[in-house]
């Protein structure tokens, strides 16, 4: 089963100690992703595109449960990557505070599992507003957590990708996790729905 994730942001989220954030560099075929923790979960991940980018990583003084966290991050980015698992079971917690339909997309995003995707329409419908087509994209653009919560497995109708993290490099990006998830695709870099649906 998929991770849940929470809004929750520990005991007392006005005690610094509580809210001590650690961020890892983790190395993967398609680039390095920032994963960043508390001492209870994930709260935020992205793929570095500028590759000017400072590498965070600072291990000094990090808690165990930290460590423990971060072990667990690798072991499964290894997993995922290596293809023995495509489905994270890490802790999530989103700290931001999204609306009740970002809420509710980010909740059936979760689900969507690999080897499957939705359209952007289809996963408006799931979180209860079927012509929110466009509003699921903005969601899906500005979420914090990439990877583990699977915005790549939104495209749009018809199969064209839509969008991933503002550019092109996004894109093939995009195109290639869902690749390693056994998505095909056609000739013109579509999601081939046909075959897809075949193999379901």
């Amino acid at each position: 089963m998929p991770a849940e994730f929470s809004t929750e942001h520990g005991d007392d989220p006005d005690d610094p100690e509580d809210r001590a954030y650690r961020t890892q560099r983790f190395l993967t075929p398609f680039g390095d992703i920032d994963v960043t923790i508390d001492d209870h979960a994930i709260v935020a991940s992205h793929y570095i595109m500028d590759p000017d980018i400072v590498d965070p990583a600072d291990t000094s003084d990090m808690s165990e449960a930290q460590r423990h966290l971060f072990k667990q991050i690798a072991v499964q980015l290894d997993d995922y990557f290596n293809g023995r698992s495509h489905v994270f079971t890490l802790p999530l917690s989103v700290e931001d505070d999204p609306s009740e339909f970002t809420k509710s997309v980010r909740k059936e995003m979760i689900h969507i599992p690999p080897g499957d995707v939705f359209t952007y329409g289809e996963l408006a419908e799931a979180a209860g507003r079927p012509r929110a087509a466009r509003a699921v994209g903005s969601v899906c653009r500005t979420h914090p957590i990439q990877l583990f919560i699977p915005c790549h497995r939104v495209v749009a109708a018809g199969g064209c990708l839509g969008g991933y993290m503002g550019g092109a490099r996004g894109l093939v990006l995009k195109q290639q996790l869902l690749e390693r998830e056994g998505i095909p695709f056609t000739a013109d870099g579509k999601v081939d729905f046909n075959e897809l649906g075949h193999r379901q």
